[in-house]
């Protein structure tokens, strides 16, 4: 447990300052698999130290994911001449890949509901909301002039959003705690850039979807 929580601070600690062509991408898709598997394994409860250490571990585990939007958004906004960052044949396994595979491994499993390659493990609500909850985190920690933010809420919040109004609330994919710690990103994300463009171009995109539009009023 202990090396585990001193292996998760050491790659948070190199993460800001890796160069995005060091062939470490594997490596940090590695513990990035690692997070989620112990996320989806672990009861983070209080009582004896055994559990006090998993509390830790998950708060680690957590932090990570915030890392890794904080490198990879940092990347995108440093790149002034492409709003995107399209990764090359030649440039697999990169430490900038594994950030981008680590981001999408996490939206996939917050919106689906399953760790990749593991469709036949559903994920917890719980921890569904816990990866929520280190989006709020991040996204209360970043300031708007760097255009982290903006980047990260392009990236997130049609999909997310698309997300929430797609079906009903129910006991699976959108449980009630997800869906509220969905809408806990969102506000927190539009209130950080005091901005509701995300939200009305999404709008206007559903409009061409009847079936979507009545769930998209009342953002308006």
């Amino acid at each position: 447990m202990h090396e585990s929580k001193l292996a998760l601070f050491a790659v948070c600690q190199h993460n800001p300052g890796a160069n995005d062509e060091d062939i470490s991408g594997n490596a940090l898709i590695n513990v990035a698999s690692f997070v989620m598997e112990f996320l989806l394994e672990s009861q983070t409860t209080c009582g004896d130290d055994i559990e006090h250490e998993l509390a830790k571990l998950h708060t680690g585990c957590l932090h990570f994911l915030g890392v890794v939007f904080d490198s990879l958004f940092a990347r995108k906004a440093d790149i002034s001449a492409e709003p995107q960052i399209e990764l090359e044949a030649n440039s697999r396994h990169t430490f900038l890949d594994g950030l981008m595979k680590t981001f999408d491994m996490t939206t996939s499993i917050v919106f689906n509901g399953a760790i990749e390659g593991h469709s036949e493990q559903r994920v917890s609500a719980s921890m569904r909301t816990s990866i929520f909850n280190a989006m709020v985190i991040y996204s209360q920690s970043c300031t708007t002039e760097d255009r982290r933010l903006a980047l990260f809420a392009s990236e997130l919040l049609p999909a997310l959003l698309k997300w929430v109004n797609e079906g009903s609330i129910d006991d699976d994919i959108r449980h009630p705690l997800c869906v509220a710690a969905a809408l806990q990103v969102v506000y927190t994300i539009l209130a950080k850039l005091a901005s509701f463009d995300w939200v009305s171009t999404l709008c206007n995109e559903m409009r061409r979807e009847p079936v979507l539009l009545a769930h998209c009023d009342w953002l308006q």
